[in-house]
């Protein structure tokens, strides 16, 4: 039944299985707001049904599975299917009755972070885990949440750099639609795409440096012919090649030519690789912060390399505003959060003309510029800080910084803008840190967000 159940592509429909869930309406906002999508393991809420999917599996001599976000609301129930031979199973912080390898529970007592399934059958028995409400939809082939279809509704694409697990895949070949978990691992494209066609959104699909030229072709045919011909497919080779935090970082930047030209000459390859596929465009990406020089050193290796710049949909940079004046450390201790807001501030104005410079610059290229990533990010160290980031940044002031970054957007000229949903970290994004008690803050953090940044219904036809 499991197996049945994660085989998520055959069953997935192009149309919404709950229409109130999913209805977008109009609002007014310059441009429509994309999303760079956090790993499904540590997404709140989980965007599927099947809540095993966001998950972490340990083994050994009990099997485990540790959901990575808590139970959306103590008012709704759980079913859970197990195999038959598990004779019974625990469950943090609620009392669970098992019978022939199926349980009904309420949520309630659940704690905030991580609620762990414990199984006492060794090895890996299948666990389906989903609300009870939610099963007629699973059975009619539903496989998105619709908590999370209406949360996304009216954005205007995605971003799936780390559901395809692009910082730090070591794998060579793409995850198949029927793999069992998608924690660590990346998610099948098939996935990703259905995503996309069924809330017409555009798709940013990132490959991992892991994977060969010829395993991203396949998987980018694949996408292709998921998605309506109305909707664009933009591939972006990696992800911050310019960044030595991750491995392909650390390999570029010891490369001759330095990170810029070992970026630009692995994008010309994938480009010269996909330039044939109708209804798909590569994306260029660099560092927001470096030099209209540095950007170019990009652009004239992909071009050395056979790259030609009327197949790239754009050159996408990241501008985050953050606190340049001091450290989080200096404003905590003396609760100065208005210190940390202005100097934020600061931050974005002094960006602001970069942005309009870097757009410059590429429509001197015939390019267009767009926001891969885009928030406000105050760098904390520590729980104390991270909570005083946090609390800053959900203030009606740190929401008009970001609006204020999304106006520079469309006073420069930029044509698409992602933002990345997370706020784990103090970002300011559209959920709440996974750390947030009661869970139901959450709740109101998300429909705050919703009001002072409004999203408009992504258009019909591109």
């Amino acid at each position: 039944m499991l197996r049945r159940l994660l085989s998520l592509v055959a069953s997935l429909s192009l149309l919404c299985a709950v229409p109130a869930a999913c209805a977008v309406a109009p609002v007014a906002s310059p441009l429509p707001l994309g999303f760079n999508l956090t790993a499904p393991a540590f997404y709140n809420p989980c965007p599927f049904i099947e809540q095993a999917l966001c998950g972490q599996r340990g083994r050994g001599s009990a099997a485990t599975l540790t959901l990575m976000v808590p139970f959306s609301s103590k008012q709704h129930s759980y079913t859970l299917r197990t195999d038959p031979a598990v004779k019974s199973l625990k469950v943090a912080g609620v009392a669970v009755t098992l019978t022939k390898g199926v349980a009904t529970f309420d949520a309630s007592g659940t704690p905030g972070k991580g609620t762990t399934v414990a199984l006492a059958t060794p090895g890996d028995p299948p666990v389906s885990i989903m609300r009870t409400d939610w099963l007629d939809l699973a059975k009619r082939g539903e496989s998105f949440s619709p908590d999370f279809l209406g949360a996304m509704a009216g954005s205007s694409g995605f971003r799936f750099m780390d559901w395809a697990h692009t910082n730090a895949s070591t794998a060579t070949a793409w995850t198949p639609p029927t793999a069992p978990t998608f924690n660590g691992i990346a998610v099948p494209v098939e996935v990703m795409a259905a995503l996309c066609a069924k809330t017409h959104t555009n798709m940013w699909l990132n490959i991992p440096p892991s994977i060969s030229t010829a395993e991203a072709v396949r998987v980018i045919r694949i996408a292709r012919a998921i998605l309506p011909a109305s909707l664009k497919l933009h591939v972006e080779w990696s992800n911050e090649v310019w960044n030595r935090a991750f491995a392909v970082g650390k390999i570029a930047a010891a490369s001759p030519g330095g990170s810029a030209a070992y970026y630009g000459a692995q994008s010309a390859e994938l480009y010269r690789a996909i330039k044939s596929i109708a209804g798909v465009d590569l994306i260029l990406a660099w560092q927001y912060t470096s030099s209209i020089q540095g950007k170019q050193k990009v652009i004239d290796a992909f071009k050395a390399a056979g790259g030609d710049l009327s197949h790239v949909g754009g050159f996408a940079i990241a501008p985050y505003a953050w606190n340049s004046g001091a450290s989080v450390k200096t404003y905590f201790e003396k609760q100065d959060q208005a210190g940390l807001i202005a100097d934020l501030t600061a931050n974005q104005r002094q960006y602001s003309v970069k942005i309009a410079d870097t757009v410059k610059w590429a429509a001197g290229l015939g390019l267009k510029v767009m926001y891969y990533e885009t928030g406000l990010q105050p760098n904390p160290r520590g729980k104390e800080q991270q909570a005083f980031a946090v609390a800053a940044n959900r203030t009606p002031a740190a929401a008009a910084i970001f609006r204020q970054i999304l106006a520079d957007a469309d006073a420069a000229g930029v044509s698409e803008r992602y933002a990345f949903i997370s706020a784990a970290q103090a970002q300011f994004g559209f959920y709440p840190d996974y750390d947030a008690d009661p869970y139901p803050i959450g709740k109101v953090w998300q429909d705050y967000n919703r009001k002072v940044l409004p999203m408009r219904a992504a258009p019909a036809t591109r």
